[in-house]
């Protein structure tokens, strides 16, 4: 399963279940047990979106 979030893609690994995240095709973070998971990661990596 694949969707994309922030630009970002987040990608079901098929073996493992687990989310993981890529920029521009390159993997940036993975191993997230939910996509959620995987958004929140994203957000955090925009100082914007910190509180």
């Amino acid at each position: 399963m694949k969707k994309e979030y922030q630009g970002y893609e987040i990608i079901q690994n098929a073996e493992t279940g687990k989310w993981d995240v890529f920029w521009k095709g390159k993997k940036v973070g993975g191993d997230f047990a939910r996509a959620a998971d995987a958004e929140e990661w994203i957000d955090d990596q925009f100082p914007s979106h910190r509180f």
